[in-house]
């Protein structure tokens, strides 16, 4: 293979790492600006807390990406800067996940998002409000 074609061929090969339909893009939420520690593999409640994992496409824009989040977060697009990692660029919401060279499956180097202004995370409808006890409970200890 001469010097050119392996060239080439070397090219292709690195383009096809940014190509990918419905692949998980991962996106770490830095409070102030800071990661203070790695993100533990082990702990679901930490992960669900500070990494968030959207399926998308290289052919989406980083708008698109932003849209999912919101879904997660509650973050408003506008509220959301995403970096390629800390202290780096920030990333244009017209560019696609291509364009960005933004790697599927990117859990060891995920993006990094700044939220402007802080909310919490959602929490699920049965853990916002307490229940009153239910009728066979009221005339017993639980009830109280």
């Amino acid at each position: 293979m001469c010097e050119g074609c392996f060239g080439e061929r070397l090219e292709a090969l690195n383009i096809q790492r940014y190509v990918y339909d419905d692949a998980f893009i991962y996106v770490a939420l830095s409070e102030d600006g800071a990661i203070t520690s790695p993100l533990p593999k082990t702990t679901r409640r930490t992960q669900k807390n500070k990494c968030f994992k959207v399926k998308m496409s290289s052919k989406d824009t980083i708008k698109d990406l932003k849209i999912q989040l919101y879904k997660q977060t509650g973050q408003t697009p506008n509220d959301q800067l995403l970096y390629r990692e800390l202290g780096g660029s920030l990333l244009d919401s017209d560019t696609t996940l291509f364009d960005a060279r933004i790697e599927k499956n990117n859990v060891d180097q995920p993006l990094i998002l700044i939220a402007q202004s802080i909310t919490t995370v959602p929490v699920k409808y049965d853990e916002q409000q307490t229940r009153a006890p239910e009728r066979g409970f009221i005339d017993t200890a639980l009830a109280h």
